[in-house]
C-alpha cells in the first residue's frame, strides 16, 4: 500500500515538472528574421556633406619664387650708344593670401639687373602690395590675374674715360602679371608667368632717350609653388 502511493506521488510530480517545458515551447518560436530585425540598430540620417568643386577652391596661401630674364623695352641711351630690348635676368618673390572666390591681397618683389655693355649697368628693385585673382580651370591647373602699384628704386653705373657716374633715385611703378602653375600635390607646385613693371621717376633720368621720365621692362619666369 505504502509503495502504490508513493507510485502515485512520483507519477503526479513527473506530470507537474512537464508543465513549465510544455509552456516555454508553447510560445511562438522566434523565426532568423525576427532575430535579424531586433538586431539592426537605428541610426540617424546623416547629415548631408556639403563638397566644393575643384573650381572654386583656390590654396588660402600661396608663395611664389621666380628666376627668369627680362627685357627693357625703353630706349636706353648710354655713353658707348643707344639700346633697346636689352636682355637681363630678373627674380621674383610673391605672397598672396586668397578668400573664397579668388580674390587675392598680397605682396611683389621684383629685382632685375642690366648689363648693356662694359661701362653701363643698371640694377632696379621694385615692391608693392598685389591685387589679384585665381581660378582653377582643371583640378591640378591654377592661373592667375595680378596687378599692383608701389615703389621702385634703380641704381646706374656708368664707367667712361676713367670717370665713374653713379644714379640712383626712387620712383613709383605699376606692374602686371599672368600666371599658370601645376599643383604637384596640396602643398607644391610648378609655375610661371609674364609680367611688365612700368616705372616713373621725378626727375629726368640721364640714360633714357629724349629724357624720358621712366623705364618699361617685361619679365618671363618660372619657378616653384608653395601652397597652405
Amino acid at each position: 500500500m505504502r509503495t502504490t502511493k508513493s507510485v502515485y506521488l512520483f507519477v503526479i510530480a513527473f506530470i507537474l515538472s512537464l508543465v513549465p517545458f510544455a509552456e516555454i515551447h508553447s510560445a511562438e518560436p522566434e523565426t532568423a528574421e525576427t532575430q535579424e530585425n531586433e538586431s539592426v540598430e537605428v541610426q540617424a540620417p546623416a547629415s548631408p556633406v556639403v563638397r566644393r568643386s575643384f573650381r572654386s577652391s583656390v590654396p588660402s596661401n600661396i608663395i611664389k619664387l621666380n628666376f627668369g630674364p627680362t627685357w627693357m623695352l625703353s630706349r636706353v641711351e648710354t655713353s658707348q650708344g643707344e639700346y633697346t630690348g636689352t636682355l637681363a635676368v630678373a627674380l621674383t618673390a610673391e605672397y598672396t593670401h586668397y578668400w573664397q572666390g579668388g580674390i587675392g591681397l598680397g605682396v611683389t618683389m621684383d629685382y632685375s639687373y642690366f648689363y648693356f655693355d662694359y661701362d653701363n649697368e643698371l640694377s632696379m628693385l621694385y615692391a608693392a602690395p598685389t591685387f589679384s585673382y585665381s581660378w582653377r580651370p582643371a583640378r591640378k591647373l591654377l592661373m592667375e590675374l595680378g596687378v599692383g602699384l608701389g615703389g621702385v628704386y634703380y641704381t646706374a653705373n656708368s664707367y667712361s674715360h676713367d670717370r665713374h657716374r653713379t644714379e640712383n633715385d626712387f620712383g613709383l611703378g605699376l606692374h602686371t602679371r599672368f600666371g599658370v602653375e601645376y599643383m604637384l600635390n596640396n602643398h607644391f607646385g610648378l609655375g610661371g608667368e609674364v609680367n611688365t613693371l612700368m616705372s616713373l621717376y621725378p626727375d629726368n633720368t640721364y640714360w633714357l632717350k629724349n629724357r624720358a621720365n621712366g623705364f618699361f621692362r617685361m619679365n618671363i619666369v618660372t619657378g616653384v609653388r608653395f601652397y597652405f
